[in-house]
């Protein structure tokens, strides 16, 4: 059941960064299946994208999220399920907003920091900050899993790590692709 919950919600999630996505007219991915639901990553920018508009479509999923916890959490108790629907919306949400990347707030983040550098070192900056974030969040919850005896916290924290290498060597392969065409047209 608590699957199943979490498969709702992390949907109602990336619809939230397709109806925004829709108003600023960002064409977004063909959602794609993962482990824990839909991931709707790619986004097909131009050059008159607004840095705002792309923020606001990753703030989207999560702000949907907050707006089914407040749903959930407004409805009487005596439904298990709205209990697991307002947590499992809740910590959605808070992870996601976290500055690591790819989630939601290290792509807010990025976002930021492309305003104020370029590619490369907007990309180096965001992913030390992720990586250090994610250091302190797994140092955290090694005590908490001890403490609370839980290993889906250890399943979260692995796919977090899983989730930012994957990111780390898509941007370290798009370096030398970059790299390989400027050294052509040279």
């Amino acid at each position: 059941m608590i699957y199943i919950i979490f498969f709702i919600s992390i949907t109602i999630h990336e619809i939230g960064h397709l109806i925004v996505s829709k108003i600023f007219n960002i064409k977004i991915g063909k959602p794609r299946l993962g482990i824990l639901g839909y991931s709707t990553k790619e986004f097909k920018t131009n050059s008159l994208t607004k840095p705002l508009h792309k923020i606001l479509v990753f703030l989207s999923g999560p702000v949907f999220n907050f707006m089914l916890a407040i749903l959930f959490y407004n409805i009487e108790n005596c439904y298990e399920i709205s209990f697991y629907m307002f947590y499992a919306n809740l910590f959605i949400g808070i992870v996601n907003l976290l500055p690591i990347l790819p989630l939601d707030g290290g792509n807010i983040l990025n976002c930021i920091l492309e305003n104020k550098f370029d590619f490369y070192v907007s990309g180096k900056i965001s992913l030390l900050i992720g990586k250090i974030i994610l250091v302190f969040i797994s140092l955290i919850y090694c005590f908490a899993i001890f403490y609370l005896r839980n290993m889906w916290i250890f399943c979260g924290i692995i796919y977090l790590w899983i989730l930012f290498f994957k990111e780390e060597r898509n941007f370290e392969l798009y370096l030398k692709i970059l790299n390989k065409s400027k050294n052509i047209k040279c």
